[in-house]
């Protein structure tokens, strides 16, 4: 691997399948190793390279990579442990330290707060034989210290913080304590979700994650009408995960939902997963629905739009009202009827 940072060679050693550390020789192009590991010809091409990209490709800049603005590329195998060094020490260096979060309320929010941070992923069944979930919580502001109480979003009562976790590929370590960006594994009891936010003392509410409005539908079937259960409780688990959105289906039966992505290919991962991780083979079947717009909590703007040019009012599966467009005319007919500031293209 060549480093266009420093300028040097890094010669690996193969390990036997990654199971340990790659031996590392680090050499410059034309002395030591380099002059001799590599032939002229090789020498040439790759001098050829090196000048194509220093013209052609911006140079690093830590600044430009902290603003968005540019993408360092690495090389390397995982399998057999090469060019991971590289990567982790630059990314050590490059990683931008906390930044303050915003509270939708007061404002920015200091890292020397009270403790706060947010649920940004939902991962199910890491531990197949628990059905289990996990909650992967930031940390925004304060120190989190395990056995701390902390209340979510507005929830009526706090909980304990006792089995928090760091993971670092399928190790789990118990974790005492953790400050502003570090990552935190927490057993969901079924109150979190991606976008809920955790604090000790005073409230906060970091509207940090939307949830988009799905493009795309399916209805799901359970094949065997006796697990209507299973099937309702693992779109649940991966509605939280954020793999899809789960609505009721419009005067559906029970071994029924109505399935919503951003893509295509995510209905095969809802299929697989609920085969795989919950037992229940589902059918896929299209239903006429165009697209969907969340709504706000007002009977009379669900009565209107229950009226309006084929349209259909259902509801999420945390109950939030939702109305599905069999098409863009409908869209703009609802928009005419209620107005588009009633008709929310994302959940926060």
């Amino acid at each position: 691997v060549y480093d266009l940072i420093g300028s040097e060679m890094h010669l690996y050693v193969k390990a036997s399948h990654g199971a340990k550390k790659a031996d590392t020789a680090v050499a410059g192009l034309h002395e030591g190793l380099g002059s001799t590991t590599l032939s002229e010809s090789e020498k040439e091409a790759l001098s050829e390279i090196i000048e194509l990209i220093s013209e052609d490709f911006h140079s690093m800049d830590a600044t430009g990579f902290r603003n968005g603005k540019i993408t360092p590329v690495f090389f390397g195998s995982a399998l057999n442990n090469f060019g991971l060094d590289l990567f982790l020490n630059y990314f050590k260096n490059l990683a931008p330290t906390p930044r303050p979060y915003t509270d939708t309320a007061t404002g920015e929010v200091p890292l020397d707060h009270d403790f706060s941070g947010f649920v940004f992923k939902m991962q199910a069944n890491m531990n197949p034989d628990h059905r289990d979930c996990t909650a992967f919580v930031r940390i925004a502001s304060g120190v989190f210290k395990r056995g701390m109480e902390v209340q979510i979003d507005d929830q009526p009562r706090k909980i304990r913080m006792t089995t928090p976790h760091s993971l670092m590929g399928d190790e789990r370590n118990l974790l005492e304590s953790a400050y502003p960006g570090d990552i935190v594994a927490l057993f969901n009891p079924g109150m979190f979700r991606i976008g809920s936010t955790l604090y000790e003392k005073d409230a906060l509410s970091y509207d940090v994650i939307p949830l988009f409005s799905p493009e795309h539908f399916m209805k799901a079937t359970s094949k065997d009408p006796f697990k209507r259960k299973q099937l309702r409780e693992g779109l649940q688990q991966l509605a939280q995960e954020g793999v899809v959105h789960v609505f009721e289906v419009p005067n559906g039966v029970g071994n029924e939902m109505l399935l919503g992505t951003v893509g295509v290919l995510q209905f095969e991962v809802v299929q697989h997963r609920m085969k795989f991780e919950y037992k229940v083979d589902i059918t896929m079947s299209p239903v006429p629905y165009h697209t969907a717009r969340w709504l706000p909590d007002d009977q009379a703007v669900n009565d209107k739009l229950s009226k309006a040019y084929n349209t259909h009012v259902t509801n999420d599966m945390d109950g939030n009202p939702i109305v599905l467009f069999d098409s863009a005319y409908a869209l703009n007919q609802g928009i005419e009827a209620v107005g588009e500031h009633n008709l929310f293209k994302f959940k926060t």
